[in-house]
């Protein structure tokens, strides 16, 4: 028999966590093997969904995926072509 184990967390713990995570997701994305990669893709969104799944309803996924999303975008290098486009 498996017990499953509930652990509820306030909201802003929540989206602050997730705003966390997407940071780390952030640079990780910028060093290594997942730098300037499409692969990046699915590894925020294969985090996404595990922040979506603890989420307690669905307003508390939706913010918490914006606040991860924030962090994500705050951390993600310009890449070359945003540069030759002119963008700053």
């Amino acid at each position: 028999m498996i017990h499953i184990i509930s652990v509820r967390v306030k909201s802003t713990a929540f989206y602050v966590l997730a705003a966390v995570i997407g940071l780390l997701c952030g640079i990780l994305s910028n060093h290594g093997i997942l730098r300037g990669s499409w692969w990046n893709l699915a590894f925020w969104n294969i985090v996404g969904m595990v922040i979506g799944f603890f989420a307690s309803d669905d307003k508390e996924a939706r913010w918490s995926v914006y606040c991860r999303s924030f962090s994500l975008d705050s951390t993600v290098a310009p890449t070359s072509s945003s540069q030759t486009l002119g963008v700053a």
